[in-house]
């Protein structure tokens, strides 16, 4: 692929600051932001390119960080000034009231509201400490980080699938309306974003051996998923697990005693986590009483459909179109849920269109680690969301399983596998040049 001049990477970059200042008129903070994160995603776009990206990657990257911003900007627009209510108000206000605190070197204490809502108040004054923006500073102070998670997966499906499906991936991913609209406001949807890609990318380098930085990263996502939503750390664990059992043995690039040693890993955090996430959101006291209070606080208001929990594989169906791809544009009461029925209609499209090709390269699935967390991950979502009737909160969870959705549609789908596809999805191993 022919690689584009450096200039017109600088003059792009230089042209996204310019849109960042006409943009950010409302607050000093919100300029230096955006200035800031559009010459990072530009540097850090050569620095990271390959020879599968080299060629735009230095340019869409920091496109991409736009878009988010943009985002942002729209959910704060929604949020503050549509609605006047949400719980980033909360979180911002935990973190104007603790950010002192932090500066003073000091833990601030966890008291009042739940754990969670708590936690992510503490982290938001945290990332208050240097500097206490406004609200809207907020919100893309929390996309930016959930932009960070985006790049993890990125660059974990470049490392792992074949080269002709990274930039269909790169596209769906930072373009989609759900990825580049929820998680971009103060809140837990960022952090969770964050937090899964951080855990995908440390995974696939604990796949390939990469065994000190790969738990690192994976740890330090597994610690802030652990405190924001145990629940979906439960998942990814999980499905790393199946990950290690189910690949076909010899396609992991590591030794034996390793894969034990990953799978004694992963099951001790399986005995941490799931404890801690039943107890928080309340299936502790038994599994028919918590779809049954999940059915019945979530089925209500202008969003709220009728369905079944998929408690066997006959629901799966029925479960599948409402967690991933509804509302259809026929449901569609409002203009942010018109996104995202378009966003399905598009997403369900690629589904059908591509399974003839999927069902062809069925068996790479066993010979891809990632392709088998991927679809782990996303049928194990399906599952656990398919307890709430209520499709606006659908869809604003959606976008921690749409990365891993998107590796299976893309993956799979694009186009057949060659040998030498295979063959690269079985070392993964790639050359990185800095």
């Amino acid at each position: 692929m022919r690689q584009l001049p450096s200039h017109l990477a600088i003059i792009v970059g230089a042209a996204a600051v310019a849109a960042g200042v006409v943009s950010g008129w409302v607050a000093g903070v919100v300029v230096v932001l955006i200035g800031v994160g559009v010459l990072a995603s530009t540097w850090f776009g050569a620095r990271i390119a390959t020879d599968v990206d080299r060629g735009w990657l230095s340019v869409l990257l920091p496109l991409a960080f736009i878009a988010k911003m943009v985002g942002s900007a729209v959910r704060y627009f929604v949020v503050a000034e549509l609605y006047g209510i949400g719980d980033s108000f909360s979180y911002h206000a935990i973190g104007l009231r603790v950010a002192p605190v932090w500066r003073s070197l000091q833990v601030p204490e966890v008291t009042g509201g739940s754990f969670g809502t708590q936690v992510t108040g503490q982290i938001t004054g945290l990332l208050y400490t240097i500097v206490s923006p406004p609200l809207i500073g907020g919100f893309m102070v929390f996309a930016t980080l959930s932009f960070v998670g985006m790049v993890c997966f990125y660059v974990a499906f470049r490392r792992t699938m074949p080269q002709w499906g990274v930039l269909p991936y790169f596209v769906l991913l930072f373009f989609l309306p759900t990825m580049l609209f929820w998680p971009s406001s103060v809140g837990k949807d960022a952090l969770s974003v964050l937090g899964l890609g951080l855990v995908t990318l440390g995974s696939v380098w604990l796949f390939s051996a990469r065994f000190t930085s790969g738990l690192w990263l994976a740890g330090a996502g597994g610690l802030l998923l652990g405190l924001v939503r145990p629940h979906i750390l439960a998942i990814a664990v999980g499905s790393i697990v199946l990950a290690v059992v189910f690949t076909r043995a010899g396609r992991l690039d590591v030794s034996r005693a390793a894969r034990v040693l990953l799978m004694v890993i992963a099951l001790i955090a399986m005995a941490y986590v799931v404890p801690i996430a039943a107890a928080r959101i309340g299936i502790d006291e038994g599994l028919e009483s918590f779809l049954a209070d999940q059915q019945q606080h979530t089925a209500q208001g202008g969003s709220a459909v009728l369905g079944e929990p998929a408690t066997s594989p006959l629901d799966l169906p029925e479960a599948t179109l409402r967690v991933l791809f509804r509302p259809l544009p026929y449901e569609a009461a409002t203009p942010g849920m018109l996104f995202s029925a378009l966003e399905g209609v598009v997403l369900l499209g690629l589904l059908v269109w591509k399974t003839p090709t999927m069902w062809a390269n069925r068996r790479i699935v066993r010979r891809t680690p990632y392709m088998i967390l991927s679809l782990a991950f996303t049928s194990a979502f399906v599952i656990a969301f398919s307890s709430v009737f209520n499709l606006g909160i659908i869809a604003r969870q959606r976008s921690q399983v749409i990365p891993f959705l998107l590796v299976v549609i893309v993956g799979l789908g694009w186009q057949r596998w060659s040998p030498s596809d295979r063959a690269r999805a079985g070392t993964l191993r790639e050359e990185v040049t800095t």
